[in-house]
This record gives structure tokens, sequence and C-alpha cells, in this order.
């Protein structure tokens, strides 16, 4: 008997072990925004996190199509902006320099920046994060995938920012072996549950109700 719980035991660890390899992992930033959620214009006047495109990181033709499919993926208020220089590393010395910037509204913040000296990732968690963008131009890849690892980047600024990490799931944009491009690419444009719902509740801590779900209109 005892060696049969061992043996169980052993089976079951290597289970919960192994990462989540499903037969479909991926999906793209589509062609056009037609049929996908878009940002409403009201969202800014809720509290939201703030998706922030500094310096042209994103150039500005894709910006709206990848930042809007990216947060189309979770079910989160989000609100875009940009800067046309990097607040780091004051943010880092004061996290109330967010709400400077961009009104108390904005409870957290994502930078997206291309930065040759800068880290790839930064974050405080429940205040903001910095993804580094510079490195997915430097194998000249197609421009779909191109758009993808923009919307791929995006998610991981917003997990970061909201206290998640890596997961072992790779049908998420946080998969543990994204962190390199042929890694990335292998990965689809989304959240695992294990990690999103923590995420709500560290937003949650931060901005309430309002912050964990879309701007809808009353009559909607």
């Amino acid at each position: 008997m005892k060696n049969m719980m061992i043996a169980i035991a052993l089976v079951t660890a290597q289970v919960f072990a192994v990462p989540i390899k499903p037969q479909q992992t991926q999906n793209h930033v589509p062609a056009t925004l037609e049929g996908i959620r878009l940002i409403h214009p009201k969202s800014a006047t809720r509290n939201h996190i703030a998706i922030v495109n500094v310096n042209g990181a994103v150039p500005d033709a894709l910006w709206p199509l990848v930042v809007t499919y990216a947060v189309s993926r979770v079910q989160l208020n989000v609100w875009t902006n940009t800067l046309p220089k990097s607040l780091l590393p004051a943010p880092l010395m004061d996290p109330s320099v967010v709400q400077k910037t961009f009104g108390d509204k904005t409870k957290v913040a994502v930078f997206v920046e291309s930065n040759d000296g800068g880290p790839d990732f930064a974050q405080v968690p429940g205040s903001w994060s910095m993804v580094n963008v510079r490195k997915l131009t430097k194998d000249n890849p197609d421009a779909q995938t191109l758009k993808d690892r923009y919307a791929k980047m995006i998610l991981k600024g917003l997990v970061h920012a909201s206290g998640g990490g890596a997961t072992l799931d790779e049908r998420c944009s946080c998969f543990y072996e994204s962190f390199t491009l042929k890694g990335m690419d292998k990965t689809g444009i989304q959240v695992s549950p294990m990690t999103y719902f923590p995420m709500l509740e560290t937003l949650r801590g931060v901005g309430g109700g309002e912050i964990i779900a879309p701007y809808m209109d009353p009559e909607d």
C-alpha cells in the first residue's frame, strides 16, 4: 500500500510539473479591428490602466491596431496615451509620478519603450511597468510576426504592472519560454487564467471595481 501511494504521488507530481501544451497555441493580430472590442472613449473617466506609447516605440501606423487587439484579450478598463520621452527613472523613486503625469484616474501605467541601453522589463507591481521593444525587429520579422510581438509585449506589460509573472501555459503571452523571440513567437496573444485572476485582485486593490471591467455605456 505504501509503495502504491508513493507511485501515485510521483505520477501526480509529474503531471503538474509539465507545462501545458495544447494543440493550438497561437492567435494573431487581425488585419482590421472589425469585430474587435474597441477601447471606449470614456474609459479614461474611470479608474483605468494607461498603455503608453513612448516616443513612437510602436510605429504610429500600427499602434491603434496592436494595442486595441491586445487589450481586447482581457476584461480590464484600459486607456491609451503617448509620451515624447521616457519618464524613467522618476517612477522608481516616486510611483505617484504616474498620477501626476496622467491624472488621478490612471491607477496603473504600462510604458512601451524602445531604448538601446535600458533593460527589457522593469516594474513596480500595482503601479507601473515598462516593456522595451527594441529587440523585436532585430531578426527582420515579417509584418504579421512583428504586430504579434508588439501585442504580446503589451500583454506582458499589463501582467507585470498587475503583479503577475511567468506561467506554464504556452498559450499565454507570459509563458516561461517567451522571453526570447523564438519562444515568444510560439505563444498566443492572451493571458492564462493562472495569471489573470491574481492580476484582478491586485488591480481591484488599487482601482476598485472600475478598473477590472471595460467601460460600457449604461444604455448598452
